[in-house]
């Protein structure tokens, strides 16, 4: 039990640190009390069974409050997944930059300026274009375009 509460509190402060495990466990109790008394009401309001209402409600409940307790992780797995899947568009984009001459702490500022404005383009910058335009490769580029 100590070592989940441990990886919620890490979970929790990754995640900008607003609520401390024992405030986001009350909530998950909060909430699966809730719906325990919604259950059983309903189940109360439609069937005669109190027993099997008291069941069914408590599994109810028991559900919500390990979805909305799990749901940090949860959350931190979907950032996870969004950074995975731009991840090589970056890489790619990055590896342009260095190959086209711009050095190395342009190429990171600028992938680090994107990141941070959601922006996850596979196409070069306008700013940059003048930059890449006095690069051997791009001479070399615009020499075979000539040719063409």
């Amino acid at each position: 039990m100590r070592g989940r509460m441990h990886r919620l509190e890490i979970e929790l402060q990754i995640l900008g640190g607003k609520t401390t495990p024992r405030q986001h466990i009350g909530a998950c109790l909060k909430l699966g009390a809730v719906i325990f008394a919604l259950t059983l009401l309903t189940w109360a309001f439609f069937s005669q069974g109190l027993i099997v209402g008291i069941a069914v409600s408590l599994a109810f409940a028991t559900a919500a409050f390990a979805y909305h307790f799990t749901s940090p992780a949860r959350q931190l797995a979907l950032e996870a997944g969004k950074i995975e899947k731009h991840l090589p568009f970056c890489l790619m984009q990055l590896s342009e930059e260095l190959n086209s001459g711009i050095a190395m702490e342009g190429a990171l500022s600028q992938e680090h300026k994107e990141r941070h404005l959601g922006c996850f383009r596979q196409q070069q910058h306008a700013g940059n274009a003048a930059e890449r335009e006095n690069t051997p490769k791009m001479n070399a580029l615009n020499a075979m375009e000539l040719v063409l």
